[in-house]
């Protein structure tokens, strides 16, 4: 009682002084309704009795025996017993299965109740399930209260491990696809219940399959194992098994899909070369290096030759001897400008892998640059500011570089070169139109002849236009 009568002395007091404040305007009015608002005290037996009080019925729920990939619904009721409004701050589950609601937090007022929904979802789930959900509230007593619910989910099949997709990594003809750790177990989904493989099925070819009968802690079914076949392709590899099972007089289709690396006795990495940014001849590739691994010590190789085709070069690096080499792809010197796609073919004495091929598509720059590539030209009357347009050529990487020669397939436009300081990277262009043209419309190239490999020849194209 003492305590009571302190709370309350103390609670007048607050109330008081903070009135006083406010007619001093040092407290906002805004602060009164908070400020005279006090929980009560936890140290009181008093406090406790006024206090919020959280009930809820059931605080159990058995769904009993559900089938595998349905969803159950059922729901918990709270009510409020004490004299202070309580809180539902939040609600928690102990897996992802279950979805409750309210999502948000409520205040139930006293003698009022909140329903709580819950859901089940009994997918990728076999035998047994208790679950606990979690109420947190603001009731001092029970801040946080759990409730459970449980199930029996029976299914005609389940599988072990619990895969979705078997992904094998890399994998030799011959070879099973998962380690006999991970080996898969499709049981039924009842104990002493039996099962039966109806029909495997394969979308591709490039794999076989086993079923040995087992049984697993009263769960009967089979053992799988997944082989890739002598005509699996090399690379990447995809394909999707389904097997049709019967049991108790029901029928279901596991589809399980399946992905990989089907590999020989030589490893390539990476598959290809593929790179749009512009590369000057002379210059190795941004992804320029491959390498060729044989998998296992008992499987040597030697490389007896490599072609690259007059548009690439390469070098060769014996990294383990008999065991890894490694190719460094670049651009010839004499390489054409533009977009390229071809391959280099590798000759090995490797008897399952005689010829490996890689395909390579690059964008080959110019050594040299021309500014502008297309020129327009254009004469009108005795105006000729328009009739005459300067060109640069500038080599990027050489040294020493000329213009040996500079010709134009038409009359009409005139080509000269403009004097340059001697080692200049730069160079003057200059084209118009030749006086002896008449009104009309021209068109020509102008051929400019350099020393440097792989822009021997320059090409720019020139329009002009003639009018009295």
């Amino acid at each position: 009682m003492a305590k009571r009568m302190t709370a309350c002395v103390v609670a007048l007091w607050l109330t008081c002084g903070i009135a006083k404040a406010q007619e001093e305007g040092a407290v906002p009015p805004d602060n009164l309704p908070q400020a005279a608002t006090l929980e009560p005290s936890q140290d009181s037996s008093a406090d406790l009795e006024q206090a919020p009080r959280l009930v809820v019925e059931p605080t159990h729920v058995d769904l009993g025996v559900v089938r595998r990939g349905g969803t159950y619904d059922f729901s918990y009721v709270v009510t409020n017993a004490g004299e202070l409004n309580l809180l539902i701050r939040r609600i928690g589950s102990t897996c992802g299965c279950t979805v409750t609601e309210p999502s948000e937090p409520q205040v139930i007022k006293p003698g009022e109740q909140l329903t709580i929904d819950a859901s089940f979802d009994s997918s990728d789930r076999i035998g047994p399930q208790r679950k606990t959900i979690a109420i947190y509230s603001n009731d001092p007593q029970r801040p946080r209260t759990a409730v459970t619910f449980s199930a029996e989910v029976e299914a005609l099949w389940q599988l072990k491990p619990g895969l979705s997709i078997i992904e094998f990594g890399d994998r030799r003809r011959g070879e099973t696809l998962l380690a006999e750790k991970r080996m898969l177990r499709l049981l039924s989904g009842r104990k002493d219940a039996d099962i039966e493989i109806v029909d495997v099925r394969f979308s591709k070819g490039g794999l076989s399959y086993t079923a040995e009968p087992i049984e697993e802690r009263g769960y009967r079914g089979y053992r799988l194992s997944f082989t890739l076949l002598k005509d699996a392709a090399v690379g990447p590899y995809d394909n999707i098994v389904q097997i049709a099972v019967r049991g108790g007089g029901e029928e279901d289709v596991l589809s399980l899909p399946v992905t990989g690396q089907v590999i020989q006795d030589i490893t390539v990495r990476p598959l290809y070369l593929f790179d749009v940014v512009p590369v000057m001849p002379g210059q190795t590739l941004p992804i320029s290096r491959v390498t060729l691994r044989a998998i296992e010590r008992g499987t040597p190789f030697e490389i007896r030759r490599i072609d690259t085709g007059p548009q690439l070069t390469h070098t060769l690096e014996e990294i383990r001897p008999g065991l890894e080499y490694r190719i460094t792809v670049g651009v010839a010197k004499t390489a054409a400008k533009g977009p390229f796609a071809g391959h280099i073919v590798i000759l090995t004495t490797n008897t399952e892998q005689p010829v490996i091929t890689v395909p390579v598509f690059a964008n080959i720059g110019s050594a040299v640059e021309v500014y502008p590539e297309i020129v327009s030209l254009r004469r009108e009357g005795s105006d000729l500011s328009q009739a005459a347009r300067q060109v640069s050529i500038r080599a990027l990487q050489s040294e020493g570089w000329v213009i040996e020669r500079v010709r134009s397939d038409n009359p009409y436009f005139a080509a000269a070169l403009e004097p340059a300081s001697d080692g200049a990277t730069e160079r003057k262009l200059l084209i118009s139109l030749a006086e002896s043209a008449q009104v009309g419309q021209y068109a020509a190239t102008i051929t400019v002849l350099t020393n440097i490999e792989g822009a021997r020849e320059l090409k720019i194209r020139v329009y002009g236009e003639i009018v009295e």
